[in-house]
This record gives C-alpha cells, sequence and structure tokens, in this order.
C-alpha cells in the first residue's frame, strides 16, 4: 500500500491517529493469539502429560532390563541391539570437564600467567578470567592435572523406537 502524501497539520494529526488505532488492534490481535496459544499449550500438557510418563516409566523398565541382561543381549563388542520395533544402543558422552572449583582452576592459571608480564606493568592492566572449558578439553591430560581437572566420560544408553512400525 502506498503512504498518502501528508501536506496539512490536520492531515497528520489523522495519521497518528490511524498509526495509534491500527498499533491498538494490531496489540490485541496478538494477545488474542498469544491467549489462544496458551490455551493450546496448557491442553497439550494436559494430553501428553501421562503418555510422556507412562513412556518415561517403560524406559526405565527397558532400561533395568537391559543393564542386568547386557552381556547376553549385545554380542561381543557391540552397542547396539536392534528390536522389530526399534534400536537400544549404548554410547559414550563427550568428555566432561570434572574440577573442584572452577575459582581454583583460574587461580592456578593465573599463578602460572603472573610470571609472564613484568611485574612493574601489571597494575595498569586488569584481566578478567573466565575458564572457558571447551579450550579444557583441547590441553592434554597431564597438563590438567596440574590444574587440578579431569575429564569424566559416562555411558549412556539411548532407546530409539522404530516409528515406521506403529503407523500402519
Amino acid at each position: 500500500m502506498k503512504a498518502k502524501e501528508i501536506k496539512t497539520r490536520q492531515q497528520l494529526d489523522e495519521a497518528m491517529f490511524n498509526v495509534a488505532q491500527t498499533t491498538a488492534d494490531i496489540q490485541r490481535a496478538e494477545a488474542d493469539f498469544q491467549k489462544k496459544l496458551d490455551e493450546i499449550t496448557k491442553r497439550r500438557e494436559t494430553i501428553l502429560e501421562p503418555i510422556q510418563s507412562a513412556k518415561d516409566s517403560i524406559e526405565q523398565s527397558i532400561k533395568v532390563y537391559v543393564e542386568s541382561n547386557r552381556a547376553g543381549l549385545f554380542v561381543g563388542d557391540s552397542k547396539t541391539l536392534k528390536t522389530p520395533y526399534g534400536t537400544i544402543s549404548f554410547k559414550w558422552t563427550n568428555d566432561k570437564m570434572v574440577f573442584s572449583s572452577e575459582e581454583e582452576v583460574v587461580n592456578k592459571i593465573k599463578h602460572s600467567l603472573k610470571y609472564i608480564f613484568n611485574k612493574s606493568y601489571r597494575a595498569a592492566v586488569t584481566t578478567r578470567y573466565i575458564l572457558v572449558k571447551e579450550v579444557l578439553k583441547q590441553i592434554p591430560d597431564k597438563e590438567l592435572e596440574v590444574l587440578g581437572v579431569h575429564k569424566s566420560s559416562e555411558e549412556k544408553m539411548y532407546i530409539k523406537p522404530d516409528l515406521n512400525v506403529v503407523k500402519a
């Protein structure tokens, strides 16, 4: 829509009124949409909560059974079990950085760095230290030990149902 040319103060006032009115209309419509969305979200949660709870309970039963019968279910070094209705697999999580306190690691790094800078200039520089865990993952294990950090991984079980089987 092409903008109308405003030539007088009265036209300016009318245009401002129209902008205010259409803005209010938009806000009312958005509020109405939000209310409907909130109702749909609440209804969704009400319907899905018992279904999700039942699914969680079944998955917990599967995990208990698989953990206690792992040797008989998985052949050799296999970490994947295919069933007619999906796959159960074990995977190692990414290394998690474990340390007693972030502050302690930062202080050890700061202590190492203080010898790099000349003491007479150190007062002129303010440094903010932030521990970047992704960078820590790249440091060799022996150097991490000096900082009081070690990597920890855990094996997690994943259950992936085959939804094509139940769609029929």
